[in-house]
């Protein structure tokens, strides 16, 4: 093959790959400031959060303010061009926001099985403070019907016992154990679960 017909083909070629690398998404790594994300939870947990005002006149506000706990956190948010089970964003107030920043059952699809951030783990394990850290999440199934109610953030941990920080109803650091005592006496079949937070992850 002729040396100058080589030449202009490799050139386009290195430009297809160039272009084509800025047209895919890079992996960002992403660090979860524990600390932040419970700062911000013990600041707000009787304030309205962007939101507040719409989801507590609408089912409840608590996985809104975890939401936004997390992304005080350092997680950042998964807008529209992604499909839906893997966004997770809100950008106004609320408007327009993702099912899975303000609802606890979209909200732990995103959380476990989409974002990579994190992962399920029985609360069964103990004792807590060897499977959970501050800024953890635990959620609700009220009724045992496969669908989380309720979603809380870890704000402290002191051996077997967990603080739970959450909106609706406004509550700072009540203990775990009180949370599943009261909840079982109302909902006797209910069931619970926690999630482990990756310290550092990916887009």
């Amino acid at each position: 093959m002729d040396k100058k017909k080589i030449i202009p083909i490799v050139v386009v070629m290195a430009i297809i790959a160039v272009v084509s690398s800025a047209l895919i998404p890079v992996s960002a790594a992403y660090t979860y400031n524990r600390q932040n994300a419970v700062n911000y939870a013990v600041d707000n947990w009787n304030s309205n959060v962007p939101g507040s005002w719409w989801f507590n006149s609408h089912g409840g506000d608590c996985t809104n303010f975890v939401s936004w706990c997390l992304n005080e956190g350092g997680w950042p948010m998964r807008g529209l061009s992604y499909s839906t089970n893997y966004q997770w964003y809100m950008y106004g107030n609320p408007w327009p926001y993702s099912n899975s920043w303000t609802c606890a059952d979209d909200f732990s699809k995103f959380l476990a099985i989409y974002s990579g951030r994190g992962y399920a783990r029985s609360l069964a394990h103990h004792p807590w403070n060897e499977y959970f850290e501050t800024g953890d999440i635990v959620q609700i199934d009220k009724d045992n019907n496969g669908r989380w109610d309720h979603t809380m953030i870890v704000t402290g941990i002191n051996g077997d016992e967990m603080y739970m920080t959450y909106h609706t109803t406004n509550t700072l650091n009540k203990p775990l154990t009180q949370v599943i005592s009261e909840t079982l006496d109302d909902y006797p079949n209910a069931r619970f679960m926690g999630y482990h937070l990756e310290d550092s992850f990916g887009w």
